[in-house]
């Protein structure tokens, strides 16, 4: 486990060290989850850009400590905060021996016979959780919202 936890830590390290504001961006619900055909990346880094432009004070600079802080404080739906983690963590716990034994069974992709292998899997189950829940909940609301007039 410290071993993984290591690995990523390197991996987040490097990616902060490439670009620290589209790092934090990536990391918000709009990148992460199953978007509709004419969703366009751009629209939404402009959305994010904008959220940021607003919080950032108009009369000073700002230290790094203090841009973290703003970007730390983007607003999040109740969907991201609570109920996409909370499925990608019951995804992980009940669904990762299944897919680690079937895994195992067929015999493809060959996995290692120790427990970094179980993690792994632990990790894309509750990624693949996350995403679908995300796909899910926002299926509903826009099944629920009514139609704009």
């Amino acid at each position: 486990m410290s071993e993984l936890n290591l690995h990523l830590s390197h991996l987040y390290r490097f990616a902060r060290q490439i670009n620290e504001l589209d790092f934090a961006a990536s990391l918000g619900g709009e990148f992460r989850g199953i978007q509709d055909a004419g969703w366009a990346t751009t629209t939404t880094a402009n959305e994010v850009f904008d959220e940021l432009t607003a919080a950032l004070p108009k009369d000073k600079s700002i230290s790094k400590a203090e841009f973290r802080v703003i970007l730390s404080r983007r607003t999040l739906k109740v969907r991201e905060i609570v109920l996409s983690p909370l499925c990608g963590l019951l995804g992980a716990m009940y669904l990762t021996k299944p897919v680690v034994h079937l895994v195992r069974y067929y015999g493809w992709p060959p996995l290692a016979s120790d427990d970094s292998a179980t993690f792994a899997a632990a990790f894309v189950v509750g990624t693949c959780s996350m995403w679908l829940s995300d796909w899910i909940f926002e299926f509903i609301v826009r099944k629920l919202r009514p139609p704009a007039e």
